[in-house]
């Protein structure tokens, strides 16, 4: 079996219709779904919530790969957004078949961060961390809660560049469950209509981050598959 994690909601849509997965209710208090030999479990952001579920599906489901999915903050201005990242940790196995996918991917570590909402902090960040091409809050807690000596993938897609500014600070509008809050954002638009062309962008470079990754699990779904079935 396949464990599928992801922080956000949207990024799931990059799974499309291959995983057949369907709604599976809460399974405690984190959003799961599951198909034929996968499971999908939503977490919120943050590192703790992804290491608890992490150890939910191991618990639970018993898989034999866990992937981590989704969205981070370009660190290197060479990165445009869409571009795909694994993390150097993943399964050596894994990561050289993948890299036989045809796909352009970029190999190295990724840094963990809080919410870098400026371009000023982006790289301050980086500086700090060169070897990283990009950073986010879930990939260092999912490789350290996974089990000793199982299989893992984490593959990132670039949804925001070094020398882009957030229309809004993110981290203060956020609910209990680690999801942005739609309606502080739209209150905080409501306040101030001007943001909405830069919101309206923000989502776009989302889709294009949502549609790399969905070009990923089209291209490797079997050979994940294949993979999983190795190791159980």
């Amino acid at each position: 079996m396949i464990a599928l994690l992801t922080a956000l909601r949207e990024e799931k849509s990059a799974l499309g219709k291959d995983w057949g997965l369907r709604p599976a209710g809460r399974v405690q208090g984190f959003e799961c779904e599951t198909g034929p030999d996968c499971v999908h479990c939503c977490t919120g952001m943050g590192s703790e919530r992804m290491a608890a579920g992490v150890r939910l599906v191991e618990k639970v489901f018993r898989p034999s790969l866990f992937v981590l999915f989704g969205f981070s903050v370009g660190l290197d201005p060479e990165l445009k957004v869409g571009d795909l990242v694994v993390d150097e940790r993943s399964d050596s196995g894994l990561l050289e078949a993948l890299l036989d996918s045809g796909l352009s991917l970029r190999v190295g570590p990724i840094a963990t961060c809080g919410f870098l909402g400026s371009a000023d902090k982006k790289r301050a960040f980086g500086e700090r961390f060169p070897a990283s091409d990009v950073a986010d809050m879930e990939s260092e807690s999912f490789l350290k809660a996974a089990p000793a000596g199982s299989a893992v993938l984490v593959v990132r897609s670039v949804s925001d560049g070094v020398d882009t500014d957030l229309p809004l600070d993110f981290e203060r509008l956020v609910d209990s469950r680690g999801f942005p809050d739609r309606g502080a954002i739209a209150r905080e638009v409501a306040k101030n209509p001007m943001l909405l062309p830069r919101l309206m962008r923000l989502a776009q470079e989302a889709h294009r981050a949502t549609a790399a990754l969905a070009e990923f699990f089209a291209k490797n779904h079997n050979a994940l598959g294949l993979y999983a079935r190795s190791r159980a």
